[in-house]
């Protein structure tokens, strides 16, 4: 509940749950959006604590599920 996540500096929320390792997102708020465009799940301005308490667990469990073809960006 209340998850977001960020595209072109907008907090876009999430529709609906997580499915295995997809999402879907609303981006209305934004002027316009195309295949391709970065979606940010976490940073250093959406952190990983603030989806944790939203989704009602602690930051590791977030990260260890996902999944390995989701590409990390250190």
């Amino acid at each position: 509940q209340g998850g977001e996540v960020l595209i072109k500096d907008q907090r876009c929320p999430l529709l609906g749950r997580v499915t295995l390792d997809q999402i879907i997102v609303d981006v209305t708020v934004l002027e316009s959006c195309q295949i391709g465009d970065e979606a940010i799940l976490f940073g250093a301005d959406l952190l990983i604590s603030e989806l944790a308490e939203k989704a009602g667990t602690i930051s590791w469990e977030l990260f260890t599920q996902i999944m390995p073809r989701v590409p990390r960006v250190y």
